[in-house]
């Protein structure tokens, strides 16, 4: 996964201001294909988004169908697709549950933000297969170089 440094401090304030319960959010951008054939999930865009779970949003979150129709529909039209989802994990780590492999869609990027008292503590990428069960994706940060 490709996500700018910018949107990821997007999502880490998002964790912070929501803890104790989890955030949720949506990311939006291009599959990507290098020369190699290898598959890259680029993210130009984060929608936070609200965690309408109805019973305790300290340890699970849920996404209106209403906000991620709106979401999808206005990254068609800036040219990107859904790609993933982001969430925090309160005082646990930045692992997916059970719950996450129940619900997470196949080949879909699940960024989870580890946030224990307000300070991130790890960010880690999952990307769900065909079969129900993660692997790890790697995150790369680029950073803007501004010469003078």
């Amino acid at each position: 996964m490709l996500i700018p440094a910018r949107k990821l401090e997007i999502i880490h304030e998002h964790a912070r201001r929501t803890f104790p319960e989890e955030c949720c959010g949506l990311l939006a951008g291009r599959v990507e294909y290098g020369n190699d054939g290898h598959c890259e999930n680029t993210i130009y865009e984060v929608a936070p988004c609200q965690n309408v779970l109805s019973w305790n949003r300290q340890e699970g979150f849920e996404i209106s169908t209403y906000e991620y129709r709106d979401i999808e529909s206005e990254a068609r039209n800036l040219g990107y697709q859904i790609i993933g989802a982001y969430h925090s994990h309160t005082n646990a780590e930045a692992v997916p549950s059970n719950q996450d492999l129940e619900h997470a869609i196949p080949n879909h990027s699940v960024l989870i933000v580890s946030v224990r008292q307000k300070t991130i503590l790890q960010t880690r990428a999952w990307i769900r297969g065909e079969r129900a069960s993660f692997s790890e994706e790697r995150v790369f940060i680029p950073r803007l170089s501004i010469r003078y």
